[in-house]
C-alpha cells in the first residue's frame, strides 16, 4: 500500500463515528482532521465526545480506534447493540391527558417542549394535575406527565436530514411511560391519542 494511500483520512470534519469506552461503544462527532502527526505517522481526530453538555469534551484520537457510526437508532435499541447513551441529550416531552366532559375516556396530546443537556435522569420526572382542594381524583380533568428521553445527538445535525420515524418513535416511548403513571391514578381511564401538539428540533 502506497504512503499517499495510507494517508487518506477515512474521516471528515462533521462525520459521526464511534469508538470503545471501556466495556461499550459511543458516538461522538469529528470536529478536526489533526493529520498523520501521532506516533509513527498515526492520523490523529479531534472528536467531540460530550452530547449532554453545553460544554462538550473534546479530544484526540487516533484513526484505526474509529469506525463509522451505525444508523440512528432509539436509545433501547443502541444499548442492545453495545451503546452507550449516558451522554445523549434528554427530548423533554409532556404529555397530556384531558377527560371528555364527565366520562371516562381521555384524550392524550404529546408536546415535545424542547431538548436538554447536562441531564443523566430519564423517564417520568413530573405528574401534575389541575384540581380544587375539594375535589377528589375522580373529578379531575387535566393531567399532564414530564418524561425526559435519551436522543440520538445526530438527530440536531441539520446534515443529516429529518427522521420522522425516528421522532415518532420518541415520542410513542413517551406515551407509553406517561401513560403507564398516568393509569396509576386512574386505572380505569379508556386513552385515546390526540397528536403532537408541536415539534423542536
Amino acid at each position: 500500500m502506497s504512503t499517499a494511500t495510507r494517508s487518506r483520512p477515512r474521516f471528515r470534519p462533521g462525520d459521526w463515528v464511534c469508538f470503545l469506552y471501556g466495556s461499550r461503544r459511543v458516538l461522538v462527532q469529528v470536529i478536526e482532521d489533526r493529520g498523520p502527526i501521532g506516533v509513527h505517522g498515526r492520523r490523529l481526530y479531534r472528536v467531540m465526545f460530550d452530547q449532554s453538555t453545553d460544554e462538550p469534551t473534546t479530544f484526540e484520537i487516533p484513526e484505526e480506534d474509529l469506525e463509522p457510526a451505525p444508523e440512528i437508532a432509539p436509545a433501547h435499541v443502541a444499548g442492545e447493540r453495545g451503546f452507550s447513551t449516558q451522554n445523549w441529550p434528554r427530548e423533554a416531552i409532556e404529555v397530556s391527558f384531558t377527560r371528555q366532559g364527565r366520562t371516562n375516556r381521555w384524550t392524550v396530546l404529546a408536546d415535545r417542549a424542547e431538548r436538554i443537556r447536562g441531564l443523566t435522569t430519564k423517564g417520568v420526572v413530573g405528574y401534575s394535575t389541575a384540581n380544587r382542594g375539594s375535589e377528589t381524583v375522580a373529578d379531575e380533568s387535566h393531567t399532564s406527565v414530564l418524561v425526559l428521553i435519551e436522543r440520538d445527538p445526530r438527530l440536531s445535525d441539520s446534515h443529516l436530514g429529518d427522521h420522522p420515524d425516528m421522532i415518532r418513535a420518541l415520542v410513542d416511548e413517551a406515551i407509553g411511560m406517561a401513560t403507564v403513571t398516568f393509569r396509576s391514578h386512574h386505572p380505569e381511564a379508556v386513552v385515546e391519542r390526540k397528536g403532537i401538539e408541536r415539534a423542536k428540533n
